[in-house]
C-alpha cells in the first residue's frame, strides 16, 4: 500500500468514493484545482492520462503534503512519500496511472481541505468539513511549492551554465 493511502486512510471519517470511470473522476478533480486558479480545464473525456495531468497531480499530491506537514506526526512518512514523488516527477504518466484511483481520493480530499467547489462528476461529495482557513493556507502551501520548484529549476540550469574563469 502507497504514502498517500495510509495518510488518506489515517483520516477520520474519509472515504471519498468514485463514481464511474476513475479516469473522469481524476480530471474532474483536477479541474477543480484549475478552475480555482483560473486556468484551462482538462477535458473529461481524455482518454488516458496526459503528461501535464500527470504533473499537476504530482505537483498537487507536494503540495499537500507540505500543507499537511505540520499536523502529520509521522514526519519519516512524509518525507519518504514527497521524495517518491520527486521521483514521479521523472516518470509523471507512470507515477499516477497505476494509482489513479488513490491519487484521484487524495485529490478530492485535499480539494475538500482547502474549501474547493465539490467535482461536477466522480467524487461528487465533500469527504471532509472544510475549514474558515484551509483555502489560504493550502494556497499558500501550493504557492510555496511553485516557488521552490522554479527555485530548483534555475538551480539546476544555472549549474549546467556557470562559466569558468581561468586566471590570465
Amino acid at each position: 500500500m502507497s504514502t498517500i493511502t495510509d495518510l488518506v486512510a489515517k483520516l477520520p471519517g474519509v472515504s471519498p468514493t468514485i463514481a464511474g470511470s476513475p479516469l473522469v473522476a481524476f480530471y474532474a478533480q483536477l479541474n477543480r484545482y484549475r478552475a480555482h486558479s483560473q486556468q484551462p480545464l482538462f477535458d473529461l473525456a481524455t482518454p488516458t492520462v496526459t503528461p501535464e495531468a500527470a504533473v499537476t497531480a504530482i505537483l498537487l499530491l507536494q503540495a499537500r503534503l507540505l500543507s499537511g506537514l505540520i499536523q502529520i506526526p509521522d514526519q519519516a512518512a512524509v518525507q519518504r512519500e514527497i521524495a517518491l514523488l520527486d521521483a514521479g516527477l521523472k516518470n509523471p504518466v507512470g507515477y499516477v496511472q497505476p494509482q489513479i484511483t488513490q491519487v484521484t481520493q487524495t485529490l478530492a480530499v485535499y480539494g475538500d481541505m482547502i474549501g474547493l467547489p465539490v467535482a461536477s462528476v466522480g467524487i461528487t461529495t465533500n469527504s471532509v468539513k472544510r475549514t474558515r482557513w484551509g483555502l489560504a493556507f493550502g494556497l499558500t502551501a501550493v504557492l510555496g511549492l511553485a516557488a521552490w520548484g522554479g527555485y530548483r529549476i534555475w538551480r539546476s540550469r544555472s549549474r549546467r551554465q556557470m562559466p569558468t574563469f581561468e586566471p590570465a
